[in-house]
């Protein structure tokens, strides 16, 4: 007896098959528009090649209903369009996001996004350019409306992509070197930070190259004995009322083992935050946040008001400017020319991959004079107190 035709899950797209050309094919219904099915094909030269691809295709399918194109307008699209992309993404990043779109708004209107041309997306950037608005602004702004038509070629809402037309796009302006410090660098920095306000937040940077933002969101519960757990980051774009932290970037948490010399920071840190709290609890000001880095009345610290400390105290030191960055390239560039494998200070610096440690190593390695980092040691070094460490 011949066994029935299995039928395919709902949802899992039309059955791969082989086209004239060679090339296989098969669909994915992505929404309904009139009660009809929307379908986007995907192709591949195999048949493998074709599945993977439309299973990858298959994570964005959707039984919603879509709008119809007459009344969906530009701005309700990439409203809608910011919102999915910004999910997994910063704050910043949905912040603006957002700006983009008011921009939008500001300029075009109700326009329908059938009716958004070429011509007039030449002049949507044209005006951006007479708000004098820089030209990296606007080179990421255009990123974000392409990336958004492109999409909407997708779902045929659109037959082409308006910011195709968009032949004049703004220079890239320059940017500030993306290197590393030097030992001496780091030891005249350290030496411009005794006394200041900021010597440990910054001297713990330096010496486990965290990011400023993890650094400004550790909490006293986050330090167990010599265990110092990093969980959250400080959302210094937030709006007022927002949350305050936001979990750190995906892949970032970890834990490190303090050293001692680490640990006696932290305990300095405590007397030093316990006189400002008691002096602000008898004048009704202090505020609860648990926070180890904050303000003498207990607020977050302003993440402005930092990188703009930190920007003196290099002039003073009289090294080469970098961003805040540079504390955590500097720990990564010394760590491996110290001898410490890659997967050592991956672990520590809690990247995704190796290959982005080696990367920045590779980068930062090229700028700086090798003479300069050849017996690059540190008197208590953090590298050999994580467990698994090479040293």
């Amino acid at each position: 007896m011949l066994s029935k035709r299995s039928r395919r899950p709902k949802g899992a797209g039309s059955k791969p098959t082989k086209r004239e050309d060679g090339r296989w094919s098969a669909y994915v219904t992505i929404g309904y528009r009139d009660g009809k099915p929307q379908r986007q094909y995907v192709y591949g030269s195999s048949e493998r090649a074709c599945v993977q691809a439309q299973n990858k295709l298959l994570g964005k399918s959707s039984s919603m209903v879509l709008p119809a194109r007459e009344s969906l307008t530009v701005v309700q699209w990439l409203r809608r369009f910011a919102d999915e992309r910004g999910k997994n993404r910063a704050s910043g990043t949905r912040k603006q996001y957002g700006a983009y779109v008011v921009l939008v708004e500001k300029h075009l209107g109700d326009l329908s996004l059938t009716k958004f041309s070429g011509v007039q997306a030449r002049a949507l950037m044209s005006r951006l350019a007479d708000a004098k608005l820089s030209g990296s602004y606007r080179r990421h702004a255009f990123t974000f409306f392409r990336s958004a038509f492109k999409s909407a070629m997708r779902l045929e809402l659109i037959e082409r992509n308006p910011m195709d037309f968009v032949d004049d796009l703004p220079k890239s302006t320059a940017v500030r070197e993306r290197g590393a410090w030097s030992l001496e660098e780091e030891q005249k920095v350290k030496l411009a930070l005794k006394g200041h306000n900021l010597e440990f937040l910054l001297k713990l940077c330096l010496r486990w190259g965290l990011r400023i933002g993890e650094a400004l969101a550790l909490r006293w519960d986050n330090l167990h004995g010599d265990i110092l757990e990093i969980e959250h980051t400080l959302d210094h774009t937030r709006k007022k009322g927002g949350e305050l932290f936001n979990p750190a970037k995906s892949g970032s948490k970890g834990a490190l083992q303090m050293d001692s010399e680490s640990l006696s920071w932290f305990e300095s840190q405590r007397v030093k935050q316990l006189v400002f709290k008691t002096r602000a609890l008898e004048a009704q000001v202090w505020q609860e946040n648990n926070l180890i880095f904050a303000s003498e009345v207990g607020t977050p610290l302003q993440y402005r008001n930092v990188t703009r400390a930190f920007a003196v105290i290099v002039k003073k030191a009289g090294v080469r400017n970098f961003s805040t960055h540079v504390m955590r390239r500097t720990f990564i560039t010394g760590g491996i020319q110290s001898g410490f494998s890659v997967a050592t200070i991956q672990k520590i610096v809690r990247h995704k991959s190796s290959r982005m440690t080696t990367e920045i190593y590779n980068e930062t390695s090229s700028i700086q004079a090798s003479s300069q980092m050849q017996n690059y040691e540190r008197v208590s070094t953090p590298y050999d107190t994580l467990k698994g460490s090479d040293s």
